[in-house]
Formats: C-alpha cells, sequence, structure tokens
C-alpha cells in the first residue's frame, strides 16, 4: 500500500509538470507565430499580462487587422495625418520663401529710392553751386555781391526744405505701397484658406476692397507724378553738363580726338592727358575756378582720349581713381567731375611726388597747374623723368606770378607752353561762354 501512495504522488507530480510543460509549449508557439507574422501588428492591450513587458502581435488572419484600435483603418488614418503634416511643412516653407522675397523686393525698392534722392540733392547741390560762382564772377562790387549771395542762399535754402519734404512725402508712399502689398497677400492666403501667422484658420476681419482699390489708384497717380518729376530732374541735369562745359563733348557721343584746352593752352589732339593741379592752402579762395575750368577742360575731350586727374599739395599726390588713365566716356567725366569738386586746399606747394605719378601713366601731354613758387628741384627732376622728350608739359600760374620764372623755364624745356591766368580772363572766358550758351537757346 505504501508503495502504490508513493507511486501515485510521483505520477502525479509527473503528471503536473507535463501539463506545465505543455503550456509552455502553447505558450512560445504562440509567440513564434505573431514574431514571425508578416502583418507585424500590435495585439490588443486585453492580450498582454499587466506584469510581463513583452508585447504580443496579433496573427496574420486575426479580424482585428481591419478594424481594431491597431489595425488598418488605424493606420490609414495615421498615413492622412501624416500627409497632411507634410502639406503644412510644404505650405510653410513656401511662405518662407515669399516673405523672404517680399523682404528683397522691399530692401530693393527703399535702396534705389534712396539712390534716387541722393542724385536729386547731388544735381541741386550743383545748380546752387553754379548759382553762387556765377554771382561771384559777374557781380564785382564787394557789399552788392554779398547781398546777392546772401539772398540766392535763404532761397536756395528753401528749395533744399521743399526737396527734402517730398523725399519724406516719397518714402511715406512706398511704404503705403508695402503695407498695400501686404494686405493683398494675406487675402490671397485667406481665400485659399492657409492659417494665418500666430493663430488657426479663420474668416476674421476681412479688408475693405473699396479702399484697397482707391489706395491702389492714388499710388498710381503718384507713380505717375514721380515719372513726370523724374523727367524735369533729367531736363535740369542736362542744363547743368551745359553749364559745366560739357555740351562741348562731355556727354562721350564725339567720336573724332579733341585738342586738350585747359585755360587756353591747347594741344593739337593730344590722345593721353594728365592733370597735375595745386591745391596747397593759398588755393583756399580760388580753388574753385580751376575746379570749373578742369570740369570744362574734361568735358571738351573726344570719346578715343584718355585723362586722368592729379592734385598735389605737400606729401603724396591725390589721384583720381582708379589711379590710371580712363577714357573720356560720360560716366568717366562724371566720376572726374565728383573727384574734382571734393578737392579742398590744405598744405603747402610740393608737385614732385604728383609729376612722378604723371609720368608713370606715360602721357602725351601734361599741364603742370601752380599758383607760387615751388622747389626748384622739380625741374631736375622733371628733366631725369622725361629725357626723351615724349612728354610735353605745359605750365599755367594761376593769378600769381611768384612761381612764373620757374614755370617758363619747365615749360621751354619739355616743348610745352606757358600761360599766367588772372581774374581779367576768368571774367571774359565767363561771359564768352554765357553769350555762346545764350545762342545756342535761342537756336533751339
Amino acid at each position: 500500500m505504501r508503495a502504490s501512495a508513493g507511486l501515485r504522488r510521483k505520477m502525479g507530480v509527473v503528471y503536473a509538470t507535463g501539463l506545465v510543460a505543455l503550456g509552455l509549449l502553447v505558450l512560445s508557439g504562440a509567440f513564434c507565430s505573431a514574431v514571425l507574422a508578416d502583418d507585424g501588428e500590435v495585439a490588443p492591450r486585453e492580450w498582454q499580462s499587466p506584469q510581463s513587458q513583452w508585447r504580443f502581435r496579433t496573427l496574420p488572419d486575426s479580424p482585428r487587422n481591419d478594424s481594431g484600435p491597431y489595425g488598418r483603418a488605424d493606420r490609414d488614418e495615421q498615413r492622412a495625418r501624416e500627409r497632411e503634416r507634410e502639406r503644412d511643412r510644404e505650405r510653410e516653407e513656401l511662405r518662407e520663401v515669399e516673405k523672404r522675397q517680399a523682404a528683397e523686393r522691399r530692401e530693393r525698392e527703399e535702396q534705389e529710392l534712396l539712390e534716387r534722392q541722393e542724385l536729386e540733392l547731388d544735381v541741386l547741390r550743383r545748380r546752387q553751386a553754379i548759382q553762387r560762382e556765377q554771382i561771384r564772377a559777374q557781380e564785382p562790387d564787394r557789399q552788392l555781391r554779398q547781398a546777392k549771395l546772401r539772398a540766392l542762399e535763404n532761397k536756395q535754402q528753401q528749395e533744399s526744405e521743399a526737396l527734402r519734404s517730398h523725399h519724406a512725402e516719397q518714402r511715406r508712399m512706398l511704404q503705403q505701397e508695402h503695407h498695400a502689398r501686404e494686405l493683398q497677400e494675406l487675402e490671397r492666403r485667406r481665400a485659399e484658406g492657409d492659417k494665418p501667422e500666430g493663430g488657426e484658420a479663420g474668416p476674421g476681419p476681412q479688408p475693405n476692397a473699396d479702399e484697397l482699390n482707391a489706395e491702389l489708384q492714388q499710388n498710381e497717380r503718384r507713380i505717375d507724378e514721380l515719372e513726370r518729376q523724374l523727367q524735369k530732374l533729367r531736363q535740369e541735369n542736362e542744363r547743368i553738363r551745359q553749364m559745366l562745359g560739357w555740351e562741348a563733348g562731355g556727354e562721350g557721343n564725339q567720336d573724332e580726338r579733341q585738342a586738350a584746352n585747359f585755360f587756353g593752352i591747347e594741344d593739337d589732339k593730344a590722345k593721353d592727358v594728365v592733370y597735375v593741379v595745386d591745391r596747397s592752402g593759398s588755393m583756399d579762395e580760388i580753388l574753385r575756378y580751376v575746379q570749373r575750368e578742369l570740369n570744362r577742360s574734361i568735358g571738351g575731350l573726344g570719346r578715343d582720349q584718355n585723362f586722368h586727374v592729379i592734385f598735389y599739395s605737400s606729401g603724396p599726390g591725390v589721384e583720381m581713381p582708379p589711379r590710371k588713365l580712363v577714357p573720356a566716356t560720360e560716366e568717366n567725366k562724371r566720376a572726374a567731375a565728383t573727384f574734382v569738386n571734393r578737392q579742398f586746399a590744405e598744405g603747402a606747394t610740393d608737385p614732385s611726388d604728383a609729376l612722378a605719378k604723371a609720368f608713370r601713366n606715360n602721357p602725351a601731354v601734361i599741364f603742370l597747374l601752380t599758383d607760387g613758387d615751388f622747389d626748384p628741384a622739380v625741374r631736375d627732376q622733371i628733366r631725369l623723368l622725361n629725357r626723351e622728350k615724349k612728354v610735353k608739359v605745359n605750365t599755367i600760374c594761376f593769378l600769381y606770378r611768384t612761381g612764373e620764372e620757374l614755370a617758363m623755364k619747365i615749360a621751354a624745356q619739355n616743348d610745352g607752353q606757358y600761360k599766367y591766368i588772372d581774374m581779367d580772363w576768368i571774367k571774359r572766358m565767363d561771359v564768352r561762354r554765357q553769350t555762346e550758351r545764350d545762342e545756342g537757346s535761342e537756336q533751339d
């Protein structure tokens, strides 16, 4: 009996062990089938043990694949959401590109407006300077000249203030135009159903279309007015060019080489010309006359001629950019006039460095202008630089004869001409040129 009872206990243990092993085998098979399934869908949460970290997967033929919370329906919805997010990202990138382009266009238009306004101010300043020079040259009486200059300055100040007010109005109009563009862009986005920046999509307050149309029409009228004003400025610019002496070929339309004429000294059709001009401190009150004649001389050069300008005082000579001979085109003449008009008088009289730079350009003619005496060693310097006498050196003493003897010797040794210029010569030339301009206006 004891043996049979022990045997039964052993058989019970074996049976229980077999049941446990069979259960484990079934569970292992189900797990392996889920892992190797092609569908790869996660099983519902009720299939998962809360104590276990394993996440079982449903079998391929499970009805959960089509309609369960983790089935194909949810998968399609997730893909649709991803596609929508992708479209949102593309729209956002497109909006960023449009914003960047609009900012660049706005910056470009503002820069163009500023450049146009700078040109208008430059034209006005040139015209006012010419008016002042005309009064100084034509009125011999000092008190009457000062009274005329004061009256002219008051008038010019009013003109400058009016131009600045006009420029402020132009900037305001440009800002309104940019605002109208932004409103149109916002309306377009709302019509397309895009979300406005910083909020959800919605109808929101609609801009008044009639007001936008009225503002656009007003901007178009202002643009027409600006175009008319620009045409007037171009005509004024043309008149100033003529007053500067550019009517004799200063617009770069001469095809034939012209005689270089500086203070009445003419050189027969020299191709390369360098002007070496004194701007020492003693030229303070008279430099403007030299600048005016220099602009007129450069304006008379032909298109196939080259020129360069170097101012000197004490120290290194000041060269016109790009520090070499340039063709006598309209653009280069305008650049030369800007460079010439910016010079001011200072320092002593030492042309040695400026002459060395002038000879390095291998010109055919050099015009050397001074209002005083300088170191006689300059004469020896020129003789060394011009051993072969390939360069003609013309010299001019302006208003003062202190350096006349040295200037005459330099001109004689280098096959050049010498000339003394006084205020009477300047007044006579002003009267003659004014008469020529008046006659030309009557013929027109």
